[in-house]
């Protein structure tokens, strides 16, 4: 099995760190979504997830899921740390937004905004994506928090449905 994802790795490596790290966000929140969600479907992949579709065979069954449990246990306090670092600056993005917009953090019926802290990824890096209703924004570590970049994607969030009729009546 480790042989099988190492192989696979080798042969999507990426000229830069930046776009290997981008493909594999991409298809973490493409292909693995929440079982309660609608997932997407093959031609509303973005192009960067739907070259990575073999490794869903790579990273399936029992050993990987036991594996994962263990690394998961002996790593869980470094993402709540992490985690417990990014809460209030994210808190307060958002409640700055919402206060300039005259909003609320509810969401609209069938949209979400979620934010994930990535420590394996190389620091200083913030990812951006919105698929259907849904908008992510991963962040790796960083010497202080990346607020403006959270509140950043949090505007996108509360702005875009707004644009989007717009731009239908228009055309």
């Amino acid at each position: 099995m480790l042989a099988d994802l190492k192989a696979y790795f080798k042969g999507h490596r990426q000229k830069e760190w930046t776009a290997e790290l981008s493909q594999y966000v991409s298809f973490a929140l493409s292909w693995m979504r929440p079982r309660l969600q609608v997932p997407l479907q093959t031609g509303e992949l973005p192009p960067d997830a739907s070259l990575l579709q073999g490794f869903r065979a790579c990273s399936c069954g029992s050993t990987r899921k036991r594996i994962s449990r263990g690394l998961w246990q002996k790593a869980q306090p470094a993402f709540e740390e992490a985690i417990a670092r990014y809460h209030l600056p994210a808190t307060a993005s958002v409640t700055e937004v919402n206060a300039y917009l005259r909003g609320s953090t509810n969401p609209a019926l069938g949209t979400r905004f979620q934010i994930y802290v990535d420590l394996l990824g190389a620091p200083n890096q913030i990812q951006t994506r919105s698929y259907k209703n849904e908008y992510f924004v991963v962040l790796t570590p960083s010497p202080a928090p990346l607020a403006d970049d959270i509140r950043h994607g949090y505007l996108h969030y509360q702005l875009d449905p707004l644009a989007v009729p717009l731009c239908a009546r228009a055309q």
